[in-house]
């Protein structure tokens, strides 16, 4: 049996939190830690200025114990929709590389399907592949001749609000929220 080695990393950068992916010899990844943002909320001041601090921070020692190692940063596609104006892009992806030497790029909406589709795998024709997170709920469709990404406005504090006034939580529960 063959030993997969590490060969690299990738960096997955999401509205509210990152994930650090190992990339293994077999083309295969190995999840490592999630990280959510002190700031997570894109309308907030300092929200940009704040995702530098945290890959500085939390990921950039990560990288440092293997410098020689493939690195890649992966950006949801919807961080096209916080930018203002295509230079505000561009003067973030120029500050971002200058302090983290690695490149902000912003995926498309297809190429964030197939990055989903790779990470889970086999993923056959009629499958669903839900995304919640705390900013909304992104479903991926997967269709014989195409995959259709749905997305919806659900808020965690939504949720939150919905299972207190339905009341849901009796007797002293405690109520826990994974994403």
């Amino acid at each position: 049996m063959k030993i997969s080695k590490e060969i690299g990393y990738i960096i997955n950068i999401g509205l509210t939190s990152c994930r650090l992916f190992t990339v293994l010899s077999d083309s295969t990844l190995k999840e490592g830690p999630v990280t959510s943002y002190t700031i997570s909320d894109p309308n907030d001041n300092g929200y940009l200025d704040g995702i530098i601090v945290h890959i500085k921070r939390v990921m950039l020692p990560y990288l440092a114990n293997n410098p020689q190692m493939l690195q890649k940063v992966f950006v949801d596609s919807k961080f096209s929709e916080i930018f203002h104006s295509s230079s505000e892009e561009k003067d973030f992806v120029r500050r971002f590389y200058a302090e983290t030497n690695l490149y902000f790029n912003v995926l498309s909406q297809k190429q964030t399907q197939n990055n989903l589709i790779r990470l889970f795998g086999d993923v056959t024709s009629g499958s669903v592949i839900i995304n919640i997170g705390s900013r909304g709920v992104d479903i991926l469709e997967i269709k014989a001749t195409e995959s259709i990404m749905h997305s919806l406005p659900v808020r965690l504090d939504l949720v939150d609000q919905y299972i207190k006034r339905k009341k849901f939580l009796r007797f002293g529960m405690k109520m826990k929220l994974f994403y």
